[in-house]
């Protein structure tokens, strides 16, 4: 049985925990570049309910009645690309360029992995009052690498399984030009929502329970599971108020974004009027290089919050059990988390 840990305050645990995680967020910020290369992966964040789910479903839905004229598409367009050449050097370098892609594609995956677990080990760490230097908190993400990965593949799977089933009555509306399936598709997208929302958190909680307790994957999930049906009302209170800071941070970084390339655009304006071709690169490169930090920040610092906040969610929630007991005494004999060697 999970022993709660949840103390009386004058509002709700949430706000409290939310309250820390943005602190969090903004004060460590030797833990950006780790927070984004997480995000490449598993962003752990309520706000991928209303940012990515319509567009995932949307798009897979329409997709899902082109693709098999897509798949012979390719087929064809390799076959045609081998007799035209008269030679397989082409086919050959296809496959190489593939191979580098794939290889580049699991690299990025793999570090992601090793960053989630350095992130919630860090955050874990600060939560006890202690500190930790990101070098060690890499190497702890490393020897978690196989159960974090394990984990993110049976998310991922399952989330795009379900993305799957919901799209396909978009699809047969679709392919029939009817709308039929149109109150389908919505109480379907409706219950994918729903169901990703719950992965999500199980997946966080299953994160931390491995990470901070020394879990198994199995075990981490069904703790994870576990959590969130004895607290599933602060769980989703918690993603409703992270989905609403996520909305207005991202409209706050819109208009900062609209206010600083005023002075860029006026200075392309400027370049034109002066026939200046090297003010105008100049200009644009800027311009973009200025964007593309802001966004690498502000994705990081979100990623952050996110973890923070369902990490300290986590510990508020309880640590209770067989595993999570074991762990405790072994921390307090060795001072040392279970993947910290």
């Amino acid at each position: 049985m999970l022993r709660t840990n949840l103390r009386k305050s004058h509002g709700p645990v949430y706000r409290e925990v939310v309250k820390q995680a943005a602190l969090a967020a903004w004060h460590e910020r030797r833990l950006w570049p780790i927070a984004f290369i997480a995000s490449f992966l598993f962003t752990a964040g309520a706000y991928d309910i209303l940012w990515k789910a319509f567009d995932t479903v949307s798009s897979q839905g329409v997709s899902l009645t082109e693709r098999g004229q897509i798949v012979t598409s390719i087929g064809a367009g390799f076959v045609s690309a081998a007799q035209h050449a008269g030679s397989l050097v082409n086919v050959v370098f296809g496959i190489q360029f593939l191979l580098i892609v794939t290889i580049l594609i699991v690299a990025i995956a793999a570090f992601a992995c090793v960053s989630q677990g350095a992130l919630i080990y860090t955050l874990g760490v600060r939560h006890r009052g202690e500190s930790t230097s990101l070098t060690d908190a890499l190497r702890v993400g490393g020897k978690a690498f196989w159960p974090i990965a394990a984990l993110n593949a049976i998310t991922l799977s399952t989330l795009w399984v379900l993305r799957f089933l919901s799209a396909v009555p978009l699809a047969m509306n679709l392919a029939s030009g009817g709308n039929s399936h149109w109150v389908l598709y919505f109480f379907s997208f409706i219950i994918f929502c729903g169901l990703q929302l719950i992965i999500t958190i199980v997946q966080t909680f299953a994160m931390n329970a491995m990470i901070l307790q020394g879990a198994s994957a199995a075990q981490a999930l069904i703790r994870g599971y576990d959590l969130f049906k004895r607290h599933w009302v602060v769980a989703v209170e918690t993603a409703i108020l992270q989905t609403l800071i996520a909305i207005g941070a991202f409209i706050t970084f819109c208009g900062l974004i609209f206010i600083a390339i005023i002075p860029i655009v006026m200075a392309i304006i400027t370049s034109a009027q002066i026939d200046s071709a090297a003010l105008y690169y100049l200009s644009i490169g800027i311009g973009f290089g200025l964007i593309f930090l802001a966004c690498c920040t502000g994705i990081a610092v979100l990623t952050q919050f996110q973890y923070a906040t369902w990490t300290y969610l986590y510990r508020r929630l309880g640590e209770g059990g067989v595993i999570p007991k074991l762990h405790r005494i072994y921390r307090a004999v060795t001072g040392r988390y279970s993947f910290e060697k």
